[in-house]
């Protein structure tokens, strides 16, 4: 999946900048439950391609260095491999709205429980 998307996830990583009031504050916001359900699809969609272009850069980065990639890139760039942008966000809502009571959790938080660590689960 990572590969699919460089210069898109590069032009609306941006627009998402653009289009989101929250993200002028001199803080990052953390991407959180209650902000995911206030954003459009668009806006989900390019926070999701912003990070899966990191985690391609990460990896282009160790490669170029000559080691190893950061795990938690790696194990997220596996879990995300079949699937599209619009799969990954369909998830995240699923999860948040089956756990209204966390809404609060990071987005990335989300990634990790309901896609990356499963499938590490299943190595022996």
């Amino acid at each position: 999946m990572i590969g699919k998307f460089s210069k898109l996830a590069a032009a609306a990583f941006l627009m998402a900048l653009l289009a989101a009031p929250a993200w002028t504050q001199q803080q990052a916001p953390v991407i959180d439950g209650n902000l995911w359900f206030k954003s459009s699809a668009e806006v989900r969609s390019a926070f999701l391609a912003g990070a899966s272009t990191m985690i391609a850069l990460e990896t282009t980065y160790a490669k170029k260095k000559s080691t190893p990639p950061p795990v938690a890139g790696a194990m997220t760039a596996k879990a995300w491999d079949r699937l599209t942008l619009d799969d990954v966000s369909n998830r995240i809502t699923r999860w948040y709205e089956a756990n209204p009571d966390r809404r609060n959790l990071p987005v990335m938080a989300v990634v990790w429980i309901d896609m990356v660590e499963p499938g590490a689960a299943k190595k022996p």
